[in-house]
């Protein structure tokens, strides 16, 4: 399988609230290019956390790869797979 680098879109504070992603905010970045959205599961600054079950459903139905960076709350909470 042959892979190409693409354009990456890096988009900090859309909320106005560092940190704090949510499903809708997420669902108005993508588009028929989006093939992957990588994010933390928790902010490292604010501690706001995100939603994966809401986002990785949103992504799945919209056949997106989600990737999260799960470091910082990976003994603490609990992940669906």
């Amino acid at each position: 399988m042959a892979l190409r680098l693409a354009r990456s879109h890096h988009s900090p504070h859309l909320s106005g609230k560092p940190g704090l992603i949510t499903p809708e905010l997420i669902e108005r970045q993508l588009s028929s290019h989006t093939r992957l959205v990588a994010l933390a599961s928790c902010h490292y600054l604010s501690g706001w956390r995100i939603d994966v079950d809401a986002i990785g459903a949103l992504l799945h139905a919209r056949g997106v790869l989600f990737s999260v960076d799960a470091i910082q709350t990976l003994g603490r909470l609990s992940f669906k797979r």
